[in-house]
């Protein structure tokens, strides 16, 4: 994992300073989402040294299904992880309408999604997520590093 991580270790560098570039010195990622976050979280954390490094969800998924103790294949498997996917991706039509005007104003006054997020912080004193989606492209927060499931 080291090895892959040094791979990419570079692009991700540039990566930052673009994304500061664009969106203020002060700007920090919140999470970035990884398939193998207990193992790569200290590598990712030197390029990003104050983002949460947390399990994507597709690998979390894969975990409870590890730890249920039903056959992949059985019913109540399938229809158990349906149920976690939507308790996990679902999400309550007033908060995304919220979200989607959050952002949309940001876009039309050029504000950065980070500054979003704070604003809304600052307004509810509940974290705003803004567009729900992940630094790896791939879904949803899902329950943070895994160890929690």
């Amino acid at each position: 994992d080291n090895e892959a991580f040094d791979d990419i270790k570079k692009p991700m560098q540039r990566l930052r300073e673009r994304l500061k570039r664009q969106l203020g010195d002060d700007f920090e990622p919140a999470s970035i989402y990884v398939d193998n976050c207990c193992t790569v979280r200290n590598r990712w954390q030197e390029v990003f040294p104050h983002t949460e490094i947390k399990l994507d969800s597709f690998h979390w998924f894969q975990r409870w299904g590890e730890i249920i103790g039903v056959p992949a294949n059985h019913r109540l498997n399938r229809m158990f992880m349906a149920m976690m996917r939507d308790a996990v991706f679902m999400c309550d039509p007033e908060d995304y309408t919220r979200a989607k005007n959050d952002m949309t104003t940001a876009a039309r006054a050029g504000i950065g999604r980070g500054e979003v997020a704070r604003s809304n912080e600052r307004d509810d004193g509940v974290e705003a997520s803004g567009d729900g989606g992940e630094a790896s492209g791939d879904g949803g927060e899902a329950g943070g590093d895994g160890g929690e499931a």
